[in-house]
């Protein structure tokens, strides 16, 4: 299997390395490739630098070669798919994250970057399947503090034995199922803040949630900072499982908005 990886929150994340190395140890990856923005761009969603140009540029992180882009992920997507991956050897699986935050509901579906580098996969050509990984934090302070790389080194490497376990366990669950790679949908996967041993994989629905004012005015400027989140609270849905310590995953299909669903009666 030949897999492409990316993230939103750029080199500077404290989960990348290890998560650079835990999807290549992972069972079935033959290839993996790694495309990721060169700083951070968190909220950007499926955005692309339309009318503009990129400058890929290559450096090596957790031992492995990694492009910088000045752009969007899905702008790494688009331009991994088709330069890293030349010559028709297109990647089976884009992975985009680990995220650091949450991103349930429709309100941080909608919004995030994370997620939006696997929609590009999904309406590529040819189009691939997309798994985003992100990672909750009930304090959002304490999220920022791991950004700012505030955390101690001892409470990082408890959160990176989890996520590695959460990943592996994940992975196994989706490959089991036999439309895992074979239709270009999105499979958004949140882990929980804290997750005892064996806690239960949780197939969702997506949460009809809110952004309650995303603007906050400070000092005469207009600064990005969300008032408040509404999280659906229906039992099935993907911010009530998270909530309840399960890890969350849920399918974004967006074929389910066209009239024919089948991509092959799109190939030329």
């Amino acid at each position: 299997m030949k897999v492409l990886l990316t993230n939103d929150d750029g080199p500077d994340s404290p989960l990348l390395a290890f998560t650079i190395e835990t999807v290549a140890a992972l069972p079935g990856i033959a290839l993996l490739k790694i495309a990721i923005p060169d700083s951070e761009q968190s909220w950007k969603s499926h955005a692309m630098s339309g009318h503009g140009s990129i400058n890929p540029r290559v450096t090596e992180i957790a031992g492995a070669q990694v492009t910088l882009v000045d752009g969007t992920p899905a702008d790494c997507v688009d331009w991994a798919m088709h330069n890293l991956f030349a010559g028709g050897e297109w990647p089976d699986l884009v992975i985009s994250g680990v995220n650091c935050g949450k991103n349930t509901g429709l309100g941080f579906i909608l919004s995030s970057a994370t997620i939006g580098a696997c929609l590009h996969a999904n309406v590529a050509e040819p189009p691939r399947p997309g798994l985003a990984f992100s990672q909750d934090f009930h304090d959002l302070a304490y999220g920022a503090a791991l950004k700012a790389g505030e955390v101690s080194g001892r409470e990082l490497a408890g959160l990176r034995v989890r996520i590695k376990s959460n990943i592996e366990r994940v992975w196994a669950h989706l490959r089991g199922k036999e439309q895992f790679l074979h239709h270009p949908l999105t499979w958004n996967v949140n882990f929980p803040e804290t997750t005892g041993p064996g806690a239960p994989i949780t197939e969702t629905s997506i949460g009809d949630s809110r952004l309650k004012q995303c603007f906050q005015e400070r000092g005469g400027r207009f600064q990005h900072s969300l008032a408040h989140y509404i999280e659906d609270p229906s039992p099935g849905s993907d911010g009530t499982v998270l909530a309840r310590g399960q890890i969350s995953i849920s399918r974004l299909d967006i074929r389910r908005l066209c009239a024919a669903t089948d991509p092959a009666e799109h190939q030329p």
